[in-house]
This record gives C-alpha cells, structure tokens and sequence, in this order.
C-alpha cells in the first residue's frame, strides 16, 4: 500500500510550502493560518488498522501538487516538479566468509526550474534533509563496486529555466550471489513542467544476472 496517516500528509504540506517560501521561518505560529482539508478514509488519512507503506512516493507527489498549485497562483514562484521518488535500492547477500551484509541507500535525480533559474543537478529528495552517501563509503563496506557514477544527459526537462539533471549509477556486486530490491517511481509518468517547459526524463531500473 502506498497509504499514509493523516499527519504525514499535513506535514508534506508543510515541507513543500516551506521549499516555494524559504524565508518564512519554521514555527507553529507561521503554520497556524494554514488549513488543510483531507477527506476521512482516503488515501493520505490512513487510520489503525490500515496498513501504511511506501509513504515516500506519496509524499512527494503531495509536494508536487503543492508546487503546481502555488504556481498557477503565483508564477513567480512556480516551482517544477522534482524526480519525485525515493530511489532506495537494497542489496543483500554473504561475504566470502558467510557473514551477511546489507546495502541499503538512496539515489538522488534533478529538481525542477523555477522562475530564478535552472534546477539543482543531482539532488537528493526534496523531504530529506540527508547527503547522498559517497561511492568510495559504499565500496569501503559493502562488496560492490560502482562503475559509473555520474550526470544523466538532457534528463532535464527543456524550458526557459531548465530541469536539473538526474543522474546515472551502475553498480557492479563482487560477491557470489545476492538479492536485489528497488522501490521507486517516476518509470510511467514523467516529472512534470510548468508553464510552457518540457516534461523531464523518466527513471529507469535494469539489471543483469550473470
């Protein structure tokens, strides 16, 4: 399921209203004009005993909807959608000596142009406060080896301002044998534009076994 509670929707709210006005300072005093209207039983106010899960994508298509409909109101702060998924990759297996390890990181992509300028290349998601780790931290821990690493060409959406630029990972495992998992999204419906920009590229995810 792709549910989340009530209080997580809320607080998307808030992270995207936060991205489009950056000198609004963060307190409950700002927040208390803002009313927000979730309808009961839905999608964004899951309740005990409803499941939640993947809460990150939702999320983040709540921050775009938020960007678009700020946008329409006030072009100059029109925002383009972000990547828009979490890109978390899990890798398992057994080392040569049967002890297991387990590789489990995030991947950033572009953000959207707004109307000052070009989007930031290469970010990490718009609701996390964290850096992408480095490659030499996950080859130092982990048996992989990465074997490109580096900006995605013209995945940027087109536009006066263009899209930032997502990027390309190819992750080699050097042990024998390990299970994959990838939860992501953005592979069927591109990141939107606004104003007369392009849309961005999509994600794509393969892998081969040898």
């Amino acid at each position: 399921p792709v549910n989340i509670s009530r209080s997580t929707a809320i607080a998307a709210c808030y992270v995207a209203l936060k991205h489009l006005f950056p000198d609004v300072p963060a307190n409950a005093g700002v927040l208390d004009p803002v009313d927000i209207i979730i309808p009961d039983e839905s999608l964004l106010s899951a309740s005990a005993p409803k499941p939640v899960g993947g809460y990150t994508e939702t999320i983040l298509r709540i921050i775009d909807v938020v960007f678009t409909a700020i946008g329409k109101l006030d072009p100059s702060r029109a925002l383009a959608n972000a990547y828009g998924t979490i890109n978390a990759l899990s890798l398992a297996g057994h080392r040569d000596d049967g002890s297991r390890w387990v590789m489990f990181s995030f991947f950033g992509g572009g953000h959207g142009g707004h109307a000052d300028g070009d989007g930031l290349s290469h970010g990490n998601a718009p609701i996390s406060m964290a850096t992408i780790p480095p490659l030499e931290i996950l080859e130092a821990a982990y048996p992989v080896a990465f074997r490109r690493w580096g900006l995605r060409p013209d995945s940027g959406g087109a536009g006066q301002h263009r899209g930032g630029l997502g990027a390309v990972y190819e992750i080699e495992v050097l042990a024998n044998g390990a299970d994959g998992f990838f939860f992501g999204e953005r592979g069927r419906h591109a990141p939107q534009p606004v104003g007369d920009g392009k849309p961005a590229a999509m994600n794509r995810f393969s892998y081969r076994a040898d």
